[in-house]
């Protein structure tokens, strides 16, 4: 009974592995993170995800698994978590797409400040959160469930955003609205409409 995130398998993968006693066989698995033409690609599951997304300030993202285990089909080892590396060494800036799919998911932005980095969340199906990074955040609701985190990091279909532990300031366009909830989190948070 337990769920994994299948990764460095090639793409539309097929094969047999054996995990905790169990044969499985796939067909036509995707790997969790890929790299197109300098896209990155996270891709969720059918599950309810908890994924962390830090960085060292410089080129290298660490994407962490809360929910369930990373299988390494190239290892055949369990991990908790996957790096993505020299990011930065790439010749046009490089962006960094989550698509959540279905599932009550999250994802927790720790600090993504690389070099030209941008990021693009979207939730899909169920009830989705975005969690700001521990700094000041603006938030940019544009549309239903959509808008920016900090200029640089877009979200859609995300039905609840939560702020860090520092001051966060929500700004609303018209129109626009987020379907389940607002929380500033720590720090002195301010609302515009």
């Amino acid at each position: 009974d337990e769920n994994l995130n299948v990764v460095n398998v090639a793409s539309d993968a097929q094969a047999t592995l054996t995990f905790s006693g169990k044969t499985i066989k796939y067909v036509g698995i995707e790997p969790v993170v890929t790299l197109i033409n300098n896209v990155y690609s996270v891709n969720g599951t059918s599950v309810d995800d908890r994924f962390e997304l830090s960085g060292d300030g410089v080129d290298t993202l660490t994407l962490t698994s809360t929910a369930t285990a990373f299988y390494d089909v190239a290892s055949d080892l369990l991990l908790s978590s996957l790096t993505i590396s020299n990011i930065s060494a790439t010749p046009t800036p490089p962006q960094l797409n989550f698509e959540l799919c279905a599932g009550n998911d999250s994802l927790t932005l720790g600090d993504t400040s690389i070099s030209g980095l941008s990021l693009s969340v979207s939730g899909g199906a169920g009830i989705d959160r975005l969690l700001g990074s521990n700094q000041s955040n603006e938030w940019r609701i544009t549309a239903e469930n959509a808008g920016t985190l900090n200029t640089t990091s877009a979200f859609s279909v995300v039905e609840y955003l939560l702020g860090g532990d520092s001051d966060d300031q929500f700004i609303f366009s018209d129109q626009a609205d987020v379907t389940v909830s607002v929380d500033g989190g720590d720090g002195t948070d301010i609302v515009h409409y």
